[in-house]
């Protein structure tokens, strides 16, 4: 059975939920996406420091609003600089803090998109040990993308791209093979994977 265009729920996932998927979340919401929700698989929320070898490290449920006060408190010109508060306060007006995809109960979506191939791994092994609920096919589908803010621009447009024509389909579950092979010929795509769970 087809699968309502209102009724389509979106996952967007990264490992800290900071900026891959969130930019993704942002786009999808500017684009009038509603039923959009974002993720990270990571184990903590992980940012840059002042070293390589120092980051900012944050449990999932951490509020942004809460980490950027302490970025401000430990450097706000420098992380003002490289952009980090930018980025925090922006996902602060999306939503409150951080999810880990784990900690989900419940496995409701039937588009997920991450943006690395250990995060799609992540997740499709996640969905393999949870008995369905539902009954009906999630679509995960990997864009792949480097993690930085330039990149997750670009990673996250191409998503939500992917994610309008998904929505203006007729029978998702029955297009959606011939709609990705179309991104991914597309100039510069980014490389795609794709894989079918039941939720």
């Amino acid at each position: 059975m087809a699968i309502k265009r209102e009724d389509i729920k979106i996952a967007c996932i990264c490992l800290s939920n900071q900026n891959r998927s969130m930019e993704a979340h942002a786009q999808m919401l500017r684009r009038g996406m509603k039923r959009v929700w974002s993720y990270g698989t990571g184990y903590h929320v992980k940012l840059p420091g002042m070293s390589i070898d120092q980051p900012n490290v944050y449990s999932f449920g951490t509020p942004y609003a809460a980490i950027a006060a302490d970025l401000e408190r430990k450097n706000k010109d420098f992380y003002s600089q490289i952009g980090l508060l930018d980025l925090v306060r922006r996902n602060a007006k999306i939503k409150t803090a951080p999810e880990q995809f784990q900690q989900l109960e419940i496995v409701d979506f039937d588009l997920i998109f991450t943006f690395e191939e250990r995060v799609y791994e992540q997740v499709i092994l996640q969905l393999e040990t949870k008995p369905p609920v539902a009954m009906k096919q999630c679509h995960i589908i990997n864009v792949e993308t480097r993690d930085d803010a330039t990149e997750a621009v670009k990673g996250g447009e191409f998503a939500a791209l992917m994610a309008e024509a998904m929505l203006r389909s007729n029978d998702l579950d029955d297009e959606i093979y011939q709609i990705i092979s179309s991104f991914q010929q597309r100039p510069a795509a980014p490389f795609l994977l794709h894989h079918i769970s039941f939720v």
